[in-house]
């Protein structure tokens, strides 16, 4: 029961980080033409926030490989399996 509770949680991880880490990286962009210093402004701006998201998204993506190798086993771990595990992930 725990095992599977912990497989559970892998995947709303992953569904929790991803959501944050897109927060993060959403800001008011610049206009498509606007100059070269409104877009090193923004992105001098949105440095820190930037930053957090990659580690966000790299521990999302570690939550989703724990869930689809869970999901692996609890298929069955046969041919199926991989198939249906990688259409998921890939």
């Amino acid at each position: 029961m725990a095992d599977r509770r912990a497989s559970s949680l892998g995947g709303v991880a992953f569904g929790v980080l991803f959501v944050l880490a897109f927060l993060l990286l959403g800001g008011d962009t610049p206009d498509y033409g606007a100059g070269d210093a409104a877009w090193v402004r923004f992105a001098a701006d949105a440095e820190d926030g930037s930053r957090i998201a990659v580690v966000l998204i790299v521990l999302a993506a570690v939550a989703v490989l724990a869930f689809a190798g869970k999901l692996h086993r609890a298929l069955g771990g046969g041919p199926q399996a991989t198939s249906a595990v990688a259409a998921g992930v890939g």
